[in-house]
């Protein structure tokens, strides 16, 4: 009778608790629920291994090289390389060399070439242009002086407003004048009136750093200075960028 009662139990055990018809075994479950929550757990590990083998791989390749700015996105074994890299940067080299890494499936080439000294003439020349825009030809003086005369402030304003946007300009502000009066007096008037520009800038803002100013009277003359036209084209104010 204990015998038959024991066979009984792990019958009901392998059977399940109940009688009813839809009643069955948990245990063929277990074969698919355990390997699933395993893999679950094991996944993640796997691929953070993976991740760090290919970011270990394209780190230290990277380090063999001169180029900083590179940046690495790593997906499993798949790698997305972007950022600017010098003309001088062997790209090719350094990609068939990620791409001969065994840990590495694929290679995303975004690099992109950048020349900082063509870089640096490009925006200086920018610049430039930006500078030779503002109608300087508006800022003038009162006749022997170096207060404006109206009609200066759009100008003024201008440059003003262009210097703001790049504090890493300098600029220098030169005077000018034509042949009328004495030179020495020409040369002093020429002076307070590159000053007046750079005293108007500062006064809005523009730091000390980034002006000079500077009057050279009537030794540099665009024009003649045998007409009033060709005088009133030497009376000038000239914006010459430094840097």
């Amino acid at each position: 009778m204990q015998h038959i009662g024991l066979q009984s139990g792990l019958q009901t055990i392998a059977h399940g608790s109940g009688n009813g018809p839809g009643k069955r075994s948990l245990i063929p479950w277990l074969f698919v629920i355990v390997p699933v929550v395993a893999l679950a757990y094991l996944l993640p590990q796997q691929l953070r291994a993976i991740n760090d083998d290919v970011n270990f791989g394209v780190r230290s390749l990277l380090a063999t090289t001169d180029a900083k700015n590179i940046q690495v996105a790593v997906d499993g074994r798949d790698v997305s390389l972007s950022g600017k890299i010098s003309p001088k940067f062997d790209r090719d080299f350094f990609v068939q060399s990620l791409q001969s890494l065994e840990q590495i499936s694929s290679v995303t080439d975004d690099l992109e070439e950048h020349d900082p000294r063509e870089e640096a003439r490009r925006l200086r020349n920018e610049f430039q242009s930006a500078v030779r825009s503002v109608d300087t030809s508006s800022i003038r003086f009162e006749p022997n002086s170096a207060s404006f005369s109206a009609g200066s402030e759009a100008a003024l304003n201008d440059l003003t407003q262009l210097m703001l946007k790049h504090p890493e300009r300098r600029i220098k502000v030169a005077g000018h004048t034509d042949t009328s009066g004495r030179r020495e007096v020409n040369l002093e008037l020429s002076r307070q009136r590159a000053s007046a520009v750079t005293d108007y800038l500062r006064a809005r803002g523009i730091p000390r750093q980034q002006l000079l100013s500077q009057g050279y009277g009537s030794s540099q003359p665009i024009a003649s200075n045998d007409t009033d036209i060709g005088r009133a084209k030497n009376r000038r104010i000239e914006i010459i960028v430094m840097n």
